[in-house]
């Protein structure tokens, strides 16, 4: 009676033992078709880094590229910036591209331009393998202009500029290569006297320099003149006419 008491307490003792074992003990994962996985829970992580590093193409790339920004045709294409996603939310926001409204290297002067003024002409010539827009002489009393009508309207910046680079050797405070613009189709004219140049500029040759006025004030204009002048005095001792070259208006 004694041995069965004791064989039931040992049996007892050892079911004990294996459940507590069995608690303890850590949980194997389940693979999806209900068997043990083999991997460890390290190599587990470097699988799903894995997947979330994959793709396939003709889908959704999982990292976010940020929102396209449609921008007005530029030319004749249309341009796509993307914007930058910020973790604060700020708003994205594109920056704003210039766009030529024309560009003239004078190779094919007068073309695009009204002449006026004399004695003497603005004509096509060539200094240095440049094609240039140059006063034919250079003698008293000169007042000869171009100018070029053209419409700021659409622009992608609020205000055009022009640019163009130029060469002369007047004589200084008598002589002068004057620009001026009109925003409202030659009804009134800004710059002229104010915006004028006298005396060398360009140095050796072809040595042009470059000058860029601003047609802020003409934004969304639709008729703006851009116009050149060269004057002279009564009595003229200047050693070179000016030479125009790339002008160009952006906006």
């Amino acid at each position: 009676m004694l041995r069965t008491a004791g064989f039931r307490m040992f049996a007892f003792v050892m079911v004990l033992l294996a459940l507590t074992l069995s608690q303890n003990a850590p949980a194997r994962a389940q693979a999806p078709n209900g068997d043990t996985a083999n991997s460890s829970p390290a190599e587990e992580d470097a699988q799903q880094v894995g997947e979330k590093d994959q793709y396939t193409p003709g889908e959704a790339n999982p990292v976010d590229p940020g929102d396209a920004i449609e921008i007005p045709y530029v030319g004749s294409e249309r341009l796509f910036i993307p914007s930058v996603s910020g973790g604060s939310g700020d708003e994205a926001s594109a920056a704003a591209v210039d766009s030529t409204i024309f560009s003239d290297s004078f190779c094919s002067f007068p073309n695009g331009w009204s002449r006026g003024g004399g004695p003497g002409a603005w004509t096509q010539q060539v200094i240095g393998g440049f094609c240039v827009a140059r006063p034919d002489s250079y003698v008293n009393n000169m007042a000869i202009h171009m100018t070029r009508n053209f419409s700021t309207i659409g622009g992608n910046i609020a205000g055009a500029n022009v640019t163009f680079r130029f060469r002369m050797n007047t004589e200084t405070g008598f002589d002068f290569l004057r620009y001026e613009f009109s925003c409202n189709n030659r009804q009134t004219w800004r710059g002229g006297v104010t915006i004028a140049d006298s005396g060398a500029f360009g140095g050796a040759s072809p040595g042009f320099v470059n000058r860029t006025i601003s047609l802020v004030p003409c934004d969304e204009s639709a008729s703006v003149f851009l116009r050149f002048w060269f004057t002279t005095d009564t009595s003229v001792i200047g050693a070179e006419r000016p030479a125009l070259d790339s002008v160009t208006v952006t906006d």
